[in-house]
């Protein structure tokens, strides 16, 4: 094992500020401020959502619906449950995993779990369990009333139930029969009555009578798809749905109609209001109107909360394949980004692969991944495509100018031909192989299923062989970098490297933390791995030989897709934090002046450096001597210049640069030094200031000791007055010169040395 240090790759990674978008899965108002959450963590908008900012918990991986009491507001997620506070903007987990819902009155707030419902008397600091027949179910959404009454309901394999408390939640009962025969998704109160959104189609039930009693409404020109979002705005009730967006309807569920205008991506998660818009979370992020109109308009601005599926450079481009969003296409690696259509509705991109000059996309419409997902094919750069119509359920693309492969979850797929046409492979491949990867190397491809299966072909893909990997017990990743082929385990901590096209393999010692690998990227000398679940990346610059962690500054580090770029750029895309650029923070190449060891005939030195992305500040320190006890210099500057002047000469100097952010501080180049001597000749500068009102400043440069004199003479050469008369030793010296009693005009200044005499003209302005 070695260090990030001894492995020269200094930096730290930084969240660029898109694509914007991105799956949102939860909204909850709280006075004028709204907060929304998916995954990568917590946004706030102060502004009725024309801006967000983010707040933290960017660990989040899917966010359910979000509840709030008097102090804090409870956010429940796929990977930990957070109790926020607001005001101090502080976190604290709560100690449950598999939360779904929360529901909060004053002080007592009930806690939805995978295992039943978890209740809280002190604002949600401490919680016991429900012991009752809610135990053992999984708790969906629940609806606590100022009255104590209580709803919750139960989806999952424990079956769907709907439960009642009538006691604030100590104890529930199942309601028998049953009159809500599906899964509730979103309970309501509405005008005193209770409003229930099954996820079937168009159903909502109602109840007068706190929960007791049901009766089903299913309205004129309700929907015809799953129902996933219900909520009511105070002037109408809201329906939104898995993928045909959202219905409206002002006659409390009697009747619906399509309010779709605006919307590019619909499949809905959630909507909720303020006094005076409507907001809605897509998988495309956030919509807003006005509770009086019916346009939607996106409102994503500092909401970077995408999940980026794919990287791609392509011709100097980055193109990022989105959940939800599209393709999004960025010509400033990264800073701002643009969406380019591949196909109506194919919001959800799996995979990217420049290849030659053409480029090769695999999307689908449907969020559930990957149904649908076809292959896309564009000569222009992707500004048009053409959909090549040879299989679906596609998941991997890769190869060269020989031959392409394509992987799905029923069969290889192969062309020769550029990608124009398309035969599956079946030539020593099995005819369904659930492809999970696939990499290509010259005329070797590789492909991996899942399992400790591996298939190669040395001929172009025209036939296939079953490759022993001693070891392997599920090849989730394959990747092709330099002259080597690497295969990430999905189960156990390995990585298996092949230095013969594939032939034969041996493993390797990598940090994984009980993780997969989820891709891989690099050049040959250095190699990038993603890894699963919250454990970021590894790398290694040796090819391979020794790795490490590379996680500086990565707070969302859910990462599915790894990019080095042909000009050095490193990339991230994430799950739900949209994406991430490596921030190098070396500085030794990166010095442009002074030169090692050069020599200055005056005191003033000019250092420059090429600046590092990411990084705003610099520190710099000069000192006399390498024993560091008292620098000359000690600065922090927001430039890539910094100006040393010294009044020491026949003098070296040593001097280092560092970049200064919160986690690279202090990492300094090594030292480098210059040398100051006098000059070769006597030297007068000009004064400053001038023109000059009353007093100004006079430096001089000395090549070696002499007796020097100053005097003033007006513009017809007449000498006024004598202003110095001193000897000084090889070196700057200055002094200041006072205009007293001297009328304001052009005046000229006579330096006078054992060697020489120098003349300025110096302008006095009263």
């Amino acid at each position: 094992f070695t260090s990030l240090k001894a492995q020269n790759i200094f930096g730290f990674w930084k969240k660029l500020p898109g694509p914007e978008g991105g799956p949102v899965s939860a909204i909850l108002v709280r006075n004028d401020t709204v907060y929304c959450a998916g995954s990568g963590g917590l946004y706030r908008s102060v502004d009725q959502g024309e801006s967000w900012q983010n707040i933290g918990l960017n660990q989040l991986i899917y966010v359910y619906e979000m509840a709030q009491n008097k102090y804090f507001i409870f956010i429940p997620g796929r990977n930990g449950a957070y109790r926020f506070n607001p005001r101090t903007e502080t976190v604290a987990r709560i100690p449950f995993y598999g939360v779904y819902s929360f529901a909060a009155q004053d002080s007592v707030v009930l806690m939805g779990t995978d295992w039943g419902i978890y209740k809280s008397t002190d604002y949600g600091l401490t919680w016991k369990i429900i012991e009752d027949e809610s135990r053992g179910h999984e708790i969906n959404d629940i609806l606590l009333l100022s009255s104590g009454v209580a709803v919750a309901s139960a989806c999952g394999a424990s079956g769907s139930q709907t439960l009642r408390s009538t006691d604030w939640g100590d104890s529930w009962t199942i309601l028998d029969p049953d009159p809500i025969k599906w899964c509730i998704i979103e309970l309501l109160e509405i005008k005193g009555g209770i409003y229930a959104a099954s996820d079937q189609p168009g159903d909502v039930y109602i109840s007068g009578d706190g929960g007791l009693h049901w009766q089903l409404r299913h309205g004129i020109n309700a929907p015809k798809r799953y129902t996933s979002a219900f909520h009511y705005d105070g002037i109408a009730l809201y329906l939104g749905t898995d993928e045909a967006g959202v219905y409206k309807s002002k006659d409390f569920a009697k009747s619906w109609y399509i309010n779709n205008d605006g919307i590019i991506n619909r499949h809905v998660r959630v909507i909720n209001s303020t006094a005076h818009y409507d907001f809605l979370g897509t998988t495309d992020g956030i919509y807003r109107k006005t509770k009086t109109e019916s346009v939607w308009e996106p409102r994503n601005n500092g909401l970077a909360n995408q999940t980026i599926q794919a990287l791609e450079e392509v011709d100097g481009k980055l193109f990022a394949g989105t959940y939800g969003s599209g393709l999004q296409i960025s010509e400033d690696w990264g800073m701002t980004w643009y969406h380019q259509t591949i196909q109506s509705g194919r919001n959800y991109v799996y995979d990217l692969k420049y290849i030659g000059s053409r480029i090769f996309a695999i999307a689908s419409r449907n969020y559930l991944y990957p149904f649908g997902a076809v292959l896309f094919v564009s000569d222009d750069l992707g500004k048009s495509w053409e959909y090549k119509k040879f299989g679906s359920l596609l998941e991997k693309v890769d190869g060269n100018e020989k031959f392409i492969i394509v992987g799905s979850e029923f069969g290889l797929f192969r062309s020769t031909d550029h990608g124009n046409t398309w035969k599956k492979a079946l030539n020593g491949v099995p005819e369904n192989i659930n492809v999970a990867d696939l990499a290509v190397m010259d005329s070797v491809g590789l492909v991996v299923n899942g399992t400790s299966y591996v298939y190669r072909s040395a001929n172009y893909g025209e036939s296939w062989q079953l490759v022993r990997v001693p070891g392997l017990f599920s090849g989730e990743a394959v990747g092709a970098i330099g002259n080597k082929f690497y295969i990430g385990s999905g189960s156990v901590n390995d990585v298996f490297v092949s230095d013969d096209y594939g032939k034969s393999w041996r493993r390797i010692w990598v940090p994984l933390s009980n993780s997969s690998v989820t891709d891989f990227s690099g050049n040959g000398k250095y190699v990038f791995a993603s890894l699963s679940g919250e454990n970021g990346v590894i790398a290694s610059s040796d090819s391979g030989k020794y790795w490490y962690r590379l996680e500086l500054g990565l707070d969302n580090p859910h990462v599915y897709t790894i990019l080095f770029t042909r000009s050095g750029h490193l990339f991230l895309g994430t799950n739900g934090s949209s994406v991430w650029r490596f921030a190098s923070a070396e500085l030794n190449s990166r010095l442009i002046s002074p030169e090692e060891n050069a020599i200055f005939h005056i005191n003033k030195v000019i250092f420059t450096w090429h600046s590092v992305w990411g990084i705003d500040k610099y520190r710099i320190q000069i000192f006399k001597d390498l024993d560091l006890t008292k620098p000359v210099i000690d600065e922090i500057v927001n430039d890539t210049t910094f100006t040393f002047k010294s009044t020491v000469y026949n003098q070296r100097f040593y001097y280092r640069i560092s970049t200064v952010c919160d986690y690279w501080a202090n990492q300094f180049t090594e030292w480098h030094s210059f040398y100051i001597t006098p000059p070769a000749q006597d030297i007068l500068d000009q004064n400053f200031p001038n023109p000059f009102n009353y007093e100004t400043n006079i430096r001089f440069h000395l090549s070696s000791e002499s007796h020097v004199k100053f005097y003033l003479f007006d513009i017809n050469g007449r000498r006024i007055k004598n202003i110095f008369n001193q000897t000084k030793a090889a070196g700057t010296h200055q002094f200041k010169f006072t205009a007293e009693g001297l009328p304001s005009g052009i005046y000229f200044l006579k330096m006078k040395t054992e060697r020489t005499s120098l003349i300025k003209k110096i302008v006095l302005v009263r």
